[in-house]
């Protein structure tokens, strides 16, 4: 089985990219859950990137059931 992975990618090139993996390193389903913990993550380093404004970023994703779930839109909705 391959990691299912994604690329996080803004005007400023590639941030990181990321894979859904458990603690030894094995993949795992990206459920929504670990979804939540990505873009958590991933937002909390945004914002201590220089010369990006947090407030000019804007999240383009997929139809995946993860993308969709009803926790993952209330997150964007809400961004920390």
């Amino acid at each position: 089985m391959h990691s299912l992975d994604g690329h996080i990618i803004s005007k400023h090139g590639i941030i990181r990219p990321f894979w859904f993996e458990d603690d030894d390193n094995n993949a795992v389903m990206g459920t929504k859950e670990r979804y939540i913990l990505v873009l958590n993550k991933f937002w909390k380093g945004l914002g201590t990137r220089r010369g990006v404004n947090r407030d000019e970023q804007w999240f383009q994703q997929d139809g995946a059931t993860p993308h969709t779930a009803n926790i993952t839109m209330e997150w964007l909705d809400e961004i920390p």
